[in-house]
């Protein structure tokens, strides 16, 4: 988004398609500090065993990609940014159809081993 903002003056975003943007250090964050959590144990493999399953890890909240757009851009130190204009998903031709709702709940991941940010404070982060 940033090298399309420096290189046009309006751009056209999906407006409703909702997701929750999760930036690689939240995962790899979350990651390390899970496996800290099972090296203070005395019996990693049971740990383990205990919290086997399947977990889903995003950013929490939702947005559009718009709203991420516009977020983008809040922070970004791009002289003239361009104007943002939402559009339907039936008016950007992908090759591929995406869903109105990719979210997921990452509550049983929470629930078992630490909280996740919001997108926007880790977009934050990104971003400084």
């Amino acid at each position: 988004m940033l090298r399309l903002a420096k290189e046009r003056e309006e751009l056209s975003i999906v407006s409703d398609q909702f997701g929750a943007p999760t930036w690689s250090r939240t995962i790899a964050d979350t990651t390390a500090h899970i496996i800290a959590q099972s090296l203070v144990t005395n019996d990693q493999h049971a740990w383990w065993e205990e919290r086997s399953g399947k977990y889903h890890l995003t950013a929490q909240g939702r947005t559009t990609w718009f709203g991420f757009t516009e977020a983008i851009m809040a922070h970004a130190s791009i002289i003239n940014k361009p104007k943002l204009r939402p559009i339907l998903a039936k008016d950007y031709p992908v090759p591929a159809q995406r869903p109105t709702n990719s979210l997921l709940s990452s509550q049983r991941l929470m629930d078992t081993f630490c909280a996740l940010p919001q997108w926007q404070e880790a977009l934050k982060l990104c971003q400084d």
